[in-house]
C-alpha cells in the first residue's frame, strides 16, 4: 500500500461516524448561526460557536467534510453518475459500482497471509497492520471493523430481535431497533434535557437551538 492509499484511509477515519443523519423535516431556517450560500444551490456552510458544517438543503444532514454532503445529495437528486461498462446498471457512489464490477470479473485481489479468509486481507503499511475488504476499499486497524463492514456485502444479517421478526448486519443497529419496544430515551440535550430515542436525534435537535445556547 502506498502514500497515496494512505491518504484514503485517514480520509475514512475522518469521515467516520457521520453527525447527522438524513431526516425528512428540514429545519435550517431555526439556526441563527452564519451561513453562507455557495454557488452550489444544494448546500450551504453553516457555524456553530468555532464548528463549521456543510450542510443539505433537502433535509438535515449535515458533515464537517463537504465531499459527503455532495455525496448525500445525489440520494435527493436521483443522479447516479457511475456506470458500469460491462452493463447498463449505474450507480451514485463509486464503491458500489466497484463492487458491483466484481460480479462481472470475479476478481479477488488480495489473500490473507494469515488465516486465507476470502474476503479480506492483512496488509502492512511501515509498523501499522491494516485488514482490507476484498469487495471495496474498505480498509481498517481493527480486523472486526472489516468483517462487521463485509456483512454489508455478504448480506448477512446475524443479530435479530427477540420482539419481532427483524435482523440485522450490525449489533449497534438492533440495540437501537430494541428501543422502539422498550420506549427508553436514553440520549437528552444538553441545553434543553429533552429526551431521544436516538442519539442522531439529539445532534439532528440541537441545530433547533441558537448558537449562543450552544
Amino acid at each position: 500500500m502506498n502514500l497515496h492509499a494512505l491518504d484514503h484511509l485517514e480520509s475514512k477515519k475522518r469521515n467516520f461516524g457521520i453527525m447527522f443523519v438524513c431526516c425528512e423535516h428540514d429545519n435550517s431556517k431555526t439556526i441563527s448561526a452564519t451561513g453562507m450560500k455557495f454557488g452550489n444551490a444544494d448546500y450551504s456552510e453553516v457555524k456553530i460557536g468555532n464548528v463549521k458544517f456543510y450542510k443539505c438543503h433537502y433535509c438535515n444532514y449535515s458533515s464537517q467534510v463537504s465531499t459527503n454532503v455532495k455525496n448525500h445529495i445525489l440520494t435527493h437528486t436521483g443522479e447516479r453518475p457511475f456506470a458500469c461498462s460491462y452493463c447498463d446498471k449505474d450507480f451514485n457512489r463509486k464503491h458500489h459500482l466497484i463492487t458491483h464490477t466484481l460480479t462481472h470479473t470475479g476478481k479477488r485481489p488480495f489473500s490473507c497471509s494469515v488465516c486465507g479468509n476470502a474476503d479480506y486481507s492483512e496488509v502492512k503499511v511501515g509498523n501499522v497492520k491494516f485488514y482490507k475488504c476484498h469487495y471495496c476499499n474498505y480498509s481498517s486497524p481493527v480486523s472486526t471493523n472489516v468483517k462487521n463492514h463485509i456483512l454489508t456485502h455478504t448480506g448477512e444479517r446475524p443479530f435479530a430481535c427477540s420482539y419481532c421478526d427483524k435482523d440485522f448486519n450490525r449489533k449497534h443497529h438492533l440495540i437501537t431497533h430494541m428501543l422502539t419496544h422498550t420506549g427508553k430515551r436514553p440520549f437528552s440535550c444538553s441545553v434543553c434535557g429533552k429526551n431521544f430515542s436516538r442519539k442522531a436525534h439529539v445532534k439532528n435537535h440541537m441545530l433547533t437551538h441558537n448558537a449562543k445556547d450552544l
